[in-house]
């Protein structure tokens, strides 16, 4: 599951798909979650979902996404990353 965060994220969908995904990846022994971040928002938050997702994960940095060569370089490390966690799996 990639979780998009920004801003304008909503923290009470946050937690509840978080926690989703977490017992999904007690359940089934398998990394689900896969956060990727719009702006700095979730580095700055002092709430407890931010620091549990800071603390588990690496966060893929997609704030500067308007740009297309960031873009495409973000996107090709997530895209390797979801490739070396299924292929894994």
């Amino acid at each position: 599951m990639i979780l998009i965060l920004s801003r304008k994220s909503d923290s009470k969908w946050i937690v509840n798909e978080l926690e989703r995904a977490l017992a999904k990846e007690r359940d089934q022994s398998n990394l689900v979650l896969c956060p990727i971040r719009l702006d700095d928002a979730v580095l700055q938050s002092d709430a407890k979902w931010a620091n549990e997702i800071r603390r588990l994960r690496q966060i893929a940095d997609f704030s500067n996404w308007k740009d297309p060569g960031f873009y495409r370089k973000a996107l090709d490390g997530l895209l390797r990353d979801l490739t070396i966690r299924y292929e894994g799996s």
